[in-house]
């Protein structure tokens, strides 16, 4: 397997901190709380609303795609049988390699509840995947649904809010280092 480095591909670390921090954090989270308050709001503006719901809402479902990757990746990119990639533990001989990978990432399976971790973060993006088809099924309906309409579906766009903020809280709990074992 190519490391993240020599496949072009940029490091897990940095891709998870962009999605959870960079995006999901201070960008979608903010503006979909900025959209609830908007609705709350008794002020009419159309524009606002459309301008989330054209541009703001449906790049979910690019990040989301983005987030599995995340989830994907992180047990061949985040063990410690990496570290065999890099200085000083490239130059352990293929012998002692062909052992000690193995050896390595099962302690870390068996020291940290990796598994668990990633459950977690899985069953929190199924939800928000959720959440988010049931608001694109409704406004499917109607391409530039009315302000009152949109938000007569305001308790789904809270539904929404709260499970990408619980992707949040499940992707901070991955490690953003490789882990000693």
């Amino acid at each position: 397997m190519l490391s993240p480095e020599m496949s072009g591909r940029e490091p897990w670390q940095d891709r998870r901190s962009r999605f959870n921090h960079d995006w999901l954090k201070n960008r979608h989270l903010n503006r979909l709380d900025g959209f609830l308050a908007l609705l709350e709001s008794s002020g009419d503006s159309p524009d606002l609303v459309q301008g989330f719901l054209s541009q703001d809402l449906p790049e979910w479902e690019r990040r989301s795609h983005d987030a599995r990757d995340l989830l994907a990746t992180f047990t061949a990119e985040m063990t410690p049988q990496a570290g065999f990639r890099h200085a000083p533990l490239c130059v352990v001989s293929e012998t002692s390699r062909a052992w000690l990978e193995p050896l390595v990432h099962r302690l870390w399976l068996s020291r940290y509840p990796v598994a668990e971790w990633l459950d977690r973060a899985g069953a929190a993006l199924d939800e928000a995947d959720r959440d988010y088809a049931a608001l694109r099924e409704q406004l499917l309906d109607d391409p530039s649904p009315a302000a009152e309409r949109v938000a007569g579906m305001k308790d789904l766009f809270v539904a929404f809010r709260d499970a990408c903020r619980q992707v949040g809280v499940a992707m901070g709990r991955l490690p953003h280092e490789v882990l000693v074992v």
